[in-house]
């Protein structure tokens, strides 16, 4: 059962979240995952770059990814170190309309001796981690079988069966806990989930979390309205049929494997449009109890850079990217210590090659070129990195 404490808090959202009598949702909840955070977190205009890209990108809704990474470089439970960590969210939330900071982890520790422990050190509520988000592929065979990692460092240590089955009996109990933790100060849990089944839906929903996302992997090329309901069909209904009323994040990945090319033409909260059309046209009565709360982005470093002041440092590690209006041109910056070998792209939004060239070439004439959208594309040995401007 929830906290009682945390109704007249959340009162509003949660009206809001209910399914309309003229049925249809409303994408409250706008998020992405924040990769690499460690390497933002204390540098000023990576900060201001990744709070910028959400704030004109319409983003309310940050997972701070690995955060285990920020507690080894600044400590979390550490008053002084943490005051880094403090003064961003204070930032995300009082200047960039930030209204959630999820922080995410896989074990239960963690979030009891760490991200707990920060927020209760943490009194003003814009200082603090809103949301536990847990990750725990235990559907995952590779990892959970006789050898795989959540096998070696959770499952046979805890006396638990390296299977799917042992993995999700370890999973279900470990989200439980994290539920009722967050629960019992009036914060709110949340779960990614890849594959399940009508039983294990009943064991998931049965933990409390208050949320879901829900992975919808598409490549670019056969993403469409129809692929995405028929690719998460079983899934929502399997949820639907626990009679639980359920609170879902469909997730995607801007990673190029999957829709990087389709999400740099296209509206970053389409997606979610065309499912909330999709479950509106379903006939089974399951759909009840599934609420369309929010979507959400896997992951910051792979998402294209839309709606952007390029004279803002972009966190690319690599690249900085930056557009000079008076001269009509764009500098392409080696962020580096070392010379770094690239190719670059320009491109308009149908995917015509305007330009092309190497490192050899950093500035880039856009006097040829009409007014209009285009992006830029680098690619180095180790990154890819989108550029959306307006000339």
């Amino acid at each position: 059962m929830k906290n009682a404490q945390r109704l007249p808090v959340k009162m509003a959202l949660i009206l809001s979240f209910i399914f309309s009598v003229n049925g249809s949702w409303s994408q409250t909840v706008k998020g992405f995952y924040v990769d690499g955070f460690h390497t933002i977190l204390g540098n000023p205009a990576k900060e201001d770059s990744l709070l910028t890209f959400a704030q004109n990108n319409g983003f309310n809704y940050l997972t701070l990814y690995n955060l285990h990474n920020v507690n080894q470089q600044h400590s979390m439970i550490n008053t002084s170190s943490s005051a880094l960590l403090a003064n961003f969210i204070y930032k995300a939330k009082t200047q960039f309309d930030i209204l959630e900071i999820g922080g995410g982890s896989e074990n239960f520790e963690f979030f009891r001796d760490i991200i707990h422990v920060y927020n209760t050190q943490h009194t003003n509520p814009l200082e603090k981690i809103d949301v536990y988000n847990l990750e725990f592929e235990w559907w995952n065979a590779l990892s959970v079988d006789t050898g795989g990692y959540y096998c070696q460092y959770y499952l046979a240590p805890n006396g638990d069966t390296c299977s799917i089955d042992g993995a999700f009996q370890y999973a279900s109990n470990l989200l439980y806990s994290i539920d009722s933790l967050a629960n019992s100060v009036g914060l709110t849990s949340e779960v990614y989930l890849g594959w399940f089944n009508d039983q294990q839906a009943v064991g998931l929903v049965g933990t409390g979390v208050d949320r879901i996302f829900l992975h919808i992997y598409i490549p670019s090329v056969t993403f469409n309205q129809t692929h995405q309901y028929n690719y998460v069909n079983d899934r929502l209904r399997s949820l639907g049929l626990t009679n639980q009323p359920v609170k879902v994040f469909p997730l995607y990945s801007s990673e190029p494997a999957f829709m990087q090319s389709w999400v740099t033409a296209n509206d970053y909260y389409l997606p979610f449009d065309l499912l909330e059309t999709s479950l509106q046209n379903e006939t089974g009565s399951w759909k009840s109890t599934i609420q369309l709360e929010g979507i959400q982005w896997f992951t910051y470093s792979y998402m294209p850079r839309k709606n952007m002041d390029l004279s803002v440092e972009e966190n690319t590690i690599q690249f900085t990217v930056l557009q000079d209006r008076s001269a009509n041109s764009i500098i392409i910056q080696n962020t580096t210590d070392s010379p770094i070998n690239y190719h670059y792209q320009l491109v308009d939004l149908s995917g015509n090659l305007l330009l092309s060239g190497t490192q050899n070439e950093s500035i880039l004439k856009l006097d040829p070129f009409a007014a209009g959208t285009y992006i830029l594309r680098i690619r180095s040995a180790n990154t890819t990195s989108n550029f959306r401007f307006v000339k």
